[in-house]
Order: structure tokens, then sequence, then C-alpha cells
């Protein structure tokens, strides 16, 4: 099932923070194993493709196979690529926004505007109104929104 897709457009954000993590700009993941025909360590590299110049990550453990020494560098890299920032924003409140549920950001420049899943939402009803505060990471590769679904949420905005 696909979690709700929220569409929040610049003037609706009272206030945004957005922090990037260091370790997001590895380019590439480096796994080893122990081959013991060969009676050395192999190598195994996974590369994400967009950041070619980008430094590459060691693994520090060994695998026992090939296979699980990929398996791993593509979890790792998978990992990296999931914490490459975090945004936290304001809005004047509103209760659908809930965590799981993804938001689209328009009218903010990247890698600020576009999409993110909700880690925690906070709603604060004081003197000054009902407000939402909204911890966000950017979704998985297969948890994007296809371009026909970005199209129409910008179309809806114009």
């Amino acid at each position: 099932m696909t979690p709700p897709l929220h569409r929040l457009r610049a003037q609706d954000i009272t206030r945004y923070d957005y922090t990037i993590n260091a370790r997001s700009r590895y380019g590439r993941v480096r796994a080893w194993y122990y081959d013991a025909d060969r009676g050395r360590r192999v190598p195994v590299e996974v590369e994400d493709g967009e950041h070619a110049d980008a430094p590459t990550m060691e693994l520090r453990h060994d695998a026992r196979t090939e296979q699980q020494a990929r398996a791993q560098a593509e979890a790792r890299l998978r990992q990296l690529r999931r914490a490459g920032g975090t945004l936290t924003l304001e809005t004047p409140g509103d209760t659908r926004l809930l965590a799981g549920h993804h938001v689209y950001l328009t009218g903010l420049a990247q890698p600020v505007g576009g999409q993110w899943v909700i880690q925690r939402a906070e709603h604060t009803l004081d003197a000054a109104g009902l407000r939402t505060r909204l911890e966000c990471v950017p979704p998985g590769e297969r948890a994007k929104v296809s371009n026909e679904t970005v199209q129409s949420l910008v179309e809806e905005v114009e």
C-alpha cells in the first residue's frame, strides 16, 4: 500500500532547517571477502553512479562469500543515501500530516524541495494556535513517487 502523499508549498511553511549528513557524500562502498582458493582477500565495490568523484567507504568486516560482500555493500550504500540529510519544518497546524506519510515540497530549491518521508509529526495547540512540526528524511528509491504524480502536484500549484 502506498503511503499518503501531501503537497506543501513554500508559503505554507513558517520555518525549516535542513541538515546534511557528511557520511552521505560517499559515492561507492567497498566490501571484502576471503577467497580460500586464491588465498587472499578480494574487494567488491558498489557505486551509485551519481557521485563518480566521491570517496569510497570501506567496510571493516569481511564477508564469507562474494554474494554476501556485494549484499553488504549495497545495503550500506542504500543506508548512506537515506541518511543524506534531514529536514525539520513547521507549518500552521495540519493534523492530517502523520509519521510514515510523504510530503512533496514545491517552491523550494533542491535539496530541500521535492519528496520527503515524515519520521515524526508533532502537533501543538496553545494560545498561538495549532502548529505542526515535522521531522523528515529522504525516501528510499522504491518509495519515490512517479513523475506523473509529481506533475499533477505541480499543476495543482500553478
